[in-house]
């Protein structure tokens, strides 16, 4: 047998809007339950916050230092023209895969709504008007609302076929809202634009999928974040637009029924998959979807309090090492942190007792339209019931223990200053990476050993040539190389675990990591880890290897930092000016 022993001592492929990926059209509506639903709702479309005609409440926000900066933002816009968008930037994608060029120029187009919209509600002068109603028109001109890299085969650019995407959902919901706010602050003919708009790109699309009327896109039946974001986009503008009240039931309904395939995503212990950039973005906008229909219906309906929702929401907490840092597993920034304003609400809605999120600065709660509208104004966060059934467990670790991931830290008021998070999981994961056996080492409040987190999307990410990255491959990650091979893809290629003992002093994890190689003459793969906390803590990693003929063996450690080989054999970390050094590494063979 040959076997290595290593010590250390110490932001789903196949994203594609196409209804050929969803199951056949049909009509799944309730009538029985849309009825119900219909009672909860006001005669009248009601969106979010209060409409600008409401001066009391707006008044008390224009006074505001955050609203404050955001009138001067908007004053700003009035000199500045609305960025091109010409055809040929959004066919930039299907020859050449680069999806950075359109989306900044519709970054900076769509961006503007928010601030000129807000400006003028909490000004009420009407000098923002004619820039809002430039940008609507310029909106409205636009071919499609849906993104180039959703949009390969052309159909929609060419008006052949209108899906709804992330973007698409994400631009209705916003100007359907911004008509509610201003109302007739709004010409008649602009009013009646955007609600034209919204609904020939959002709103019927949408119940022609629900009512079989023709295929659904994928997202309707997913489990991953462009569920809940599409899904939050059309419930959020047809609440705000929609006028019968029979009529808007069907679309919360809808939400009700296909949102609990986002949830069914996360195995029960609540982990995240698609990683914490993802858990902000997908599980936030359950966050926004569960709130729009909670205070469209005053309560009575209110998606948060579902029993599977309780394990979700706590990952935010749960994922986190020490110093605010969290692994940047899957398509993950490595700087990626867990959103205020979504550990705020959900800190208070299930009485999480998180002291870091006890307070909601205005000025990080009123980022863009919709959170504005929600966060500056009261919610279910500030007068809702607390939901029962959210446990965030030990402080000294979270146990994902469904996922196969372990965050290990240190005691409250400790010494120790590492703390860690180690992976199994398998390779067939939404936003996968190749990655069983990762793991990421964090001193004090900076990742040292860490995972280098995701790529620069371009149209090869989400393709069949998707792990020809190095990022995204088992090469970018601290994990074995085994007899030339890297990991494998795919469900089978899957972490076993096969020991987890837990202590206040020691956490102990052994993995068997032979699955995820396709190297017929590999008979045993181990990885163990042990987390010690004594003193300032330490991480021993063992791999233990076994071949059937001699074969060569290698792994890696990823850092960010500088380092150096020592005479004695050891590599030394130098991360951070504030200590001289704070990680060693010795490797030792047998």
């Amino acid at each position: 047998m040959d076997a290595l022993s290593l010590v250390l001592t110490l932001v789903a492929l196949g994203l594609v809007v196409s209804a050929t990926d969803a199951p056949a059209a049909e009509d799944a509506r309730n009538p029985e339950r849309i009825a119900e639903i219909a009672q909860m709702l006001p005669s009248q479309p009601r969106g979010l916050g209060r409409r600008a005609s409401d001066r009391e409440a707006w008044d008390a926000l224009a006074e505001t230092d955050a609203f404050t900066r955001i009138v001067a933002q908007a004053e700003d816009l009035l000199d500045e023209p609305i960025p091109r968008q010409p055809d040929d930037l959004y066919l930039d994608f299907s020859r050449t895969g680069n999806r950075t060029r359109w989306q900044r120029v519709a970054g900076q187009r769509r961006g503007r709504l928010a601030p000129l919209v807000l400006a003028e509600c909490a000004e009420n002068q009407g000098r923002f008007i004619p820039a809002i109603e430039e940008l609507a028109e310029a909106l409205c001109s636009e071919r499609t609302w849906v993104m180039p890299a959703h949009d390969s085969s052309l159909r929609n650019f060419h008006g052949e076929q209108v899906d709804i995407d992330l973007a698409s959902s994400s631009v209705g919901w916003q100007m359907a809202t911004a008509n509610w706010l201003l109302g007739d602050r709004l010409s008649p003919q602009t009013r009646d634009l955007i609600a034209m708009n919204v609904g020939k790109r959002l709103l019927e699309p949408y119940r022609a999928m629900y009512t079989g009327q023709r295929d659904p896109n994928w997202w309707m039946h997913t489990t991953n974040n462009w569920n809940a974001v599409c899904l939050a986009g059309v419930t959020g503008a047809a609440l705000a637009q929609i006028e019968a009240p029979d009529f808007r039931a069907e679309y919360v309904w809808a939400a009700e029924h296909y949102s609990q395939n986002f949830l069914n995503g996360f195995p029960p212990d609540g982990y995240c998959t698609e990683g914490l950039g993802y858990w902000n973005y997908g599980f936030g906008h359950y966050i926004l979807l569960s709130e729009t229909i909670y205070q469209a219906t005053d309560g009575a309906l209110d998606l948060m309090a579902r029993p599977d929702a309780a394990a979700p929401a706590t990952f935010g907490a749960r994922i986190q090492i020490m110093g605010g840092v969290a692994p940047a597993f899957a398509d993950c920034g490595i700087h990626s942190r867990p959103d205020s304003r979504w550990m705020w609400y959900l800190n208070r809605r299930f009485g999480l007792g998180l002291h870091a999120y006890e307070d909601l600065p205005l000025s990080s709660a009123v980022s863009g339209l919709i959170n504005a509208v929600i966060f500056g104004f009261p919610n279910s966060a500030v007068e809702g019931d607390t939901i029962e059934g959210a446990d965030l467990g030990s402080p000294l670790r979270a146990w994902f223990d469904d996922a196969g991931i372990l965050v290990g830290r240190p005691a409250p008021e400790s010494e120790t200053l590492l703390g860690v998070a180690l992976k199994g999981g398998n390779n067939a994961e939404h936003h996968n990476h190749n990655d069983v056996g990762s793991y990421v080492v964090v001193v004090e409040d900076r990742p040292v050993l860490l995972d280098p987190g995701s790529e620069v999307y371009t149209a090869r990410t989400f393709s069949n040539r998707r792990y020809e990255s190095n990022l995204l491959n088992s090469w970018g990650h601290p994990v074995p190389v085994v007899a030339g091979e890297l990991q494998r893809t795919g469900r089978d290629a899957a972490a076993k675990v096969l020991e987890s003992e837990f202590t206040d002093e020691r956490d102990r994890l052994v993995l068997d990591l032979t699955a995820a190689y396709e190297v017929p003459e590999l008979t045993k793969l181990q990885r163990a880890f042990a987390y010690d906390r004594a003193g300032e803590g330490s991480l021993t990693v063992t791999d233990t290897v076994a071949f059937a003929e001699p074969q060569t063996f290698e792994t890696a450690l990823i850092t960010d930092g500088d380092w150096e080989r020592r005479d004695d054999g050891t590599l030394a970390s130098m991360a951070d000016a504030r200590r001289d050094e704070l990680l060693s590494l010795a490797g030792a063979f047998e």
